[in-house]
């Protein structure tokens, strides 16, 4: 018997179907969610302490951190911060918005300040306005409290408490990844009432070239895929769209200026710029 007989099942590995038939279960019978928060809380609790690089700006506890980052680790929490502050500053000049130039600047999904403690000194210091929204109230807590800017809790699905046409640029980094078609065909209506004409939404999501074999050939044909269905907003669901669906999506409201698909080897997720109609 071949290596590849022996321990796959219909093309998937047997340990992945067991992890999955398992996880199922526990969805069936609604255990999922406390199962996974214990999971989170026990990482961050047993994670080896590692000394931070000092940036200068406050680190969130463990269990904050993991929460966004599925991981405690302070360092990656800022580097990879600060590397995707870069990122949407670059993105939107490449498309004549200067986030550091009185922008009007919303961080949608902002957790405990992963990328906002990057932009928003530079965005109110050059003028503008940097506001952050987030459905767990425990992150923005910690943000109201230590971050500049101003902080907001948002229910899962819209309206955000934000006056229409009051934003520049918004970023969601990561967050259309933990949401269905449904809530996210709602945000998108909410992030055009709340971005002027012209206003550029930056979005990252997992794409095609984020998972392969059966879930490559199930996105591809329904343009949309749900590996995990709990938990909805949270890291645990994780959902997975192609570059043309999501353009397809958000074709009443934005158009598709310019897309990047992802890049796994470099854990750097596909983005997409929609300009406000």
């Amino acid at each position: 018997m071949t290596r590849s007989s022996a321990y796959t099942l219909d093309g998937l590995p047997l340990r992945r179907r067991l992890t999955r038939g398992l996880r199922i279960a526990l969805e069936r019978l609604g255990l999922w969610g406390p199962v996974f928060r214990l999971y989170e809380r026990h990482r961050a609790a047993s994670a080896p302490v590692r000394p931070a690089q000092d940036d200068g700006r406050p680190y969130p506890p463990p269990y904050l951190i993991t929460l966004v980052s599925s991981t405690p680790d302070p360092v990656f929490f800022s580097e990879h911060g600060r590397l995707d502050a870069e990122r949407m500053r670059a993105a939107a000049a490449r498309h004549g918005i200067d986030l550091f130039a009185g922008a009007r600047v919303l961080d949608f999904g902002c957790g405990c300040g992963r990328i906002a403690r990057w932009l928003a000194p530079e965005v109110l210091a050059g003028g503008g306005r940097f506001s952050g929204v987030d459905i767990n109230r425990r992150l923005i807590a910690w943000s109201q409290r230590h971050l500049a800017g101003d902080y907001a809790v948002c229910g899962l699905r819209p309206p955000m408490r934000l006056q229409a046409a009051s934003i520049d640029v918004l970023y969601a980094r990561s967050v259309l990844t933990h949401l269905t078609v449904e809530t996210t065909r709602l945000w998108l209506d909410d992030f055009h009432r709340v971005l002027r004409q012209g206003g550029l939404a930056i979005v990252t999501f997992h794409d095609e070239d984020w998972v392969e074999g059966d879930d490559r050939d199930l996105v591809e044909r329904d343009g949309h895929l749900l590996l995990t269905r709990s938990l909805e907003g949270s890291n645990f669901m994780a959902a997975v769209t192609t570059r043309a669906f999501l353009a397809e999506l958000s074709g009443p409201w934005f158009e598709a200026i310019e897309t990047i698909p992802s890049d796994r080897s470099a854990d750097r997720q596909a983005m997409m710029i929609l300009r406000r109609r």
